[in-house]
């Protein structure tokens, strides 16, 4: 039986099946650009704000955006995140801190760590942007107007005592009955006060069951 021969480079080129092409032999040598005002100039064209809701700090600092925002479900996902936890332990010792001077300003403790906690996070935030800043009241206030008005005049007196000036912090509150009797009580009332500083700051009410927004 005779012996076959061997096979030679040519052979083995001949009998291989075609390959599909590169995906980049497929594509254009030049692809078009595209041309026009981006996507931010069109939104500054149409006086529409840039508002950051993000505790990506880093994002922050790259983008320069109009102002910074923070919301519960924000705070609440970001708790996991170790960046986070330097906040937290400010937070805790500033209210350590202040109970043992005697001076708790939102019992029980819990309440006061996560208000410190979110202005905390607020100057973090605001030292990477230069417009204002949204915050918000604890939204399980919603029920107690009281609670909300002075939830409201604590967040603002402690940004205040970190640098923050007033006029740059936007205090969202709850879009139910007992919140609106919180902004008119500080719309009304605490913006002459002789005790403290009047409540300057620009109040949002926020719905959490519709898209609707009320400003004051």
């Amino acid at each position: 039986m005779p012996v076959p021969a061997p096979l030679t480079q040519r052979d083995i080129n001949r009998d291989a099946p075609l390959s599909a092409p590169h995906a980049s032999a497929m594509l254009p040598s030049r692809l078009p650009r595209v041309s026009g005002p981006k996507l931010k100039e069109r939104l500054h064209e149409a006086e529409t704000a840039i508002v950051y809701d993000t505790l990506d700090l880093a994002g922050v600092s790259v983008h320069d955006l109009e102002g910074t925002a923070l919301n519960p479900g924000t705070v609440l996902d970001a708790l996991g995140d170790e960046h986070v936890y330097y906040h937290l332990w400010v937070a805790t010792k500033l209210v350590s801190e202040d109970l043992s001077a005697g001076k708790l300003r939102a019992p029980p403790i819990y309440s006061a760590v996560f208000e410190r906690l979110v202005v905390e996070l607020g100057k973090a935030l605001i030292d990477r942007s230069s417009g204002p800043h949204f915050t918000f009241v604890d939204t399980r206030l919603h029920g107690d107007g009281e609670a909300i008005c002075a939830s409201a005049i604590r967040l603002i007196d402690m940004f205040e005592e970190g640098g923050i000036e007033r006029k740059r912090i936007i205090v969202s509150i709850p879009a139910t009955e007992a919140g609106l009797r919180a902004v008119n009580e500080l719309y009304y009332e605490h913006r002459s006060s002789t005790v403290t500083q009047p409540f300057q700051p620009r109040i949002i009410m926020l719905s959490s069951t519709s898209s609707a927004h009320w400003f004051r």
